[in-house]
């Protein structure tokens, strides 16, 4: 999941006035998260001594359809100061939901599919695996990402697509929103269309040739082109209902945000 800022597009009015911004929200809940935080350190001290996941005991194999070669001079090494084309993984921003970090074993791993479907159906992580994979290049971007700043990243993620998945399942008419929870209940919502639309929509399970990262939503996540990250980049996602906007709020959406949140092009 990457932060969130204003509403996005034209798909939902700026928030009034008096309405708090992302940014003091986040500051706010950071200053009363301090005392939480240095609880929480020597609770995933604690964990960790005693259950840490071996992100290494998966191995990814070859893609079925390998992600093309950047053109010619897409890499640009002359320019101080320019990052890389692909962002490392150790320096992939991150705006977490969870004070620890879940450690979600891919041995018990699941993931269901509910709701507005023909056909309910829950996959492991050893079905997901067996799927086709697909290397794709995506630009993961923060809605509160300034130009020139550092809540953007590519990574060349692997994964199955997630379209062919929900296809399976049945979407039925009207199933406008995909809610999207992670290990620990935390709720993403997303347009169906987007994810439907063709685009390489991924249940990642590599980034930049690794494994995910435990931090980055190990062992599965949910990587869609061209939106904002907190409606489309749920980590550790084990549950997808299919419903309508009218019928469910999602967490950011509840808090005045967009709920369609396609990101808006920048440059420098």
């Amino acid at each position: 999941m990457t932060r969130t800022g204003a509403p996005t597009g034209t798909y939902s009015p700026a928030p009034p006035p008096n309405r708090p911004n992302r940014r003091n929200f986040l500051i706010a809940s950071g200053a009363a998260a301090t005392v939480a935080a240095a609880a929480g350190i020597g609770g995933q001290y604690l964990q960790n001594k005693r259950f840490s996941v071996n992100t290494s005991s998966v191995k990814l194999g070859k893609p079925a359809v390998k992600a093309e070669a950047l053109p010619k001079g897409a890499e640009i090494t002359d320019i101080p100061g320019l990052s890389s084309f692909y962002t490392p993984n150790s320096q992939f921003y991150r705006v977490d939901t969870a004070l620890v970090v879940p450690q979600v074993s891919p041995q018990t791993w699941q993931l269901r599919i509910h709701g507005m479907v023909d056909k309910p159906m829950t996959i492991n992580f050893d079905d997901l695996m067996k799927r086709p994979m697909f290397d794709h290049d995506i630009t993961l971007t923060c809605v509160s990402e300034n130009v020139g700043g550092g809540y953007i990243g590519n990574a060349r993620w692997q994964g199955a697509l997630l379209a062919d998945l929900l296809k399976e399942a049945g979407i039925q008419p009207g199933a406008t929103q995909i809610v999207m929870r992670d290990v620990n209940g935390m709720n993403l919502g997303v347009a169906t269309e987007p994810v439907m639309d063709g685009r390489a929509s991924l249940l990642a399970v590599g980034m930049n040739g690794q494994p995910l990262p435990q931090e980055h939503g190990f062992p599965v996540r949910v990587v869609v082109p061209g939106l904002y990250g907190y409606v489309s980049a749920c980590k550790w996602v084990v549950d997808m209902q299919l419903t309508t906007f009218g019928a469910f709020d999602a967490y950011w959406t509840q808090r005045g945000w967009s709920q369609q949140a396609p990101i808006k092009t920048e440059s420098r």
